[in-house]
């Protein structure tokens, strides 16, 4: 059923009004369809796993959505853009644009997906509020390629010893500085050679930019 499948069933069995699951490839959505639930998740799309509301209505999922919303997550979280709640009719009366894949090229979709998948565009052209077009992916064997990669074969940066000695004139700046150089001098770049170097890029909270 997927990662959130205790809490679909939670749900599904109105044990639970509300459930909030995690999603990356369907853990949210393969327990919402499951259990006969409605829910928002994430997607591959992301990469990120992502979190989301499973319910019994779709009032529910509104309640979650907007609490969080409300919350206005983006002042902590640099991942985020500022995107408030909005009650109005966001679409204005145009058609919703709904872009269908039939198949990602990657990997075939089985028969009865293609026949479900049918049934929605089916559904959906015959009314007048939506327009379906098809949409053919690009490169996803690429994509696949890239969000597969884990990093391992090909790292460049390693701890080369005719570069990385210890700079021995450094004073410590405090007590956890000089338990690092201790560690360095200790074992020296030989201790560490070809070791990955790994560096953390950190972005700055939205909170910060408009400050």
């Amino acid at each position: 059923m997927g990662s959130s499948g205790g809490e679909g069933a939670l749900v599904g069995f109105r044990a639970s009004l509300l459930g909030i699951g995690t999603d990356i490839g369907g853990s949210i959505r393969g327990p919402a369809a499951n259990c006969g639930l409605k829910a928002v998740g994430g997607g591959q799309e992301q990469i990120v796993p992502t979190i989301g509301p499973l319910s019994t209505s779709l009032e529910g999922l509104k309640i979650f959505t907007k609490t969080l919303i409300d919350a206005k997550p983006w002042l902590r979280e640099p991942g985020l853009l500022p995107f408030p709640w909005k009650e109005e009719d966001f679409f204005n009366g145009r058609k919703i644009k709904v872009a269908v894949i039939w198949d990602d090229g990657v990997v075939k979709p089985q028969p009865p997906v293609t026949r479900a998948l049918k049934e929605v565009v089916d559904k959906l052209a015959s009314s007048d509020k939506f327009e379906v077009v098809d949409w053919k992916p690009y490169q996803h064997d690429r994509a696949w390629e890239i969000i597969s990669w884990d990093g391992t074969p090909t790292v460049k940066n390693k701890v080369d010893v005719s570069k990385d000695s210890v700079d021995m004139n450094h004073e410590p700046r405090n007590e956890r500085d000089e338990e690092n150089v201790a560690l360095w001098k200790e074992h020296g770049a030989e201790g560490y050679k070809d070791a990955p170097v790994s560096l953390q890029l950190v972005g700055r909270r939205y909170v910060d930019t408009v400050a």
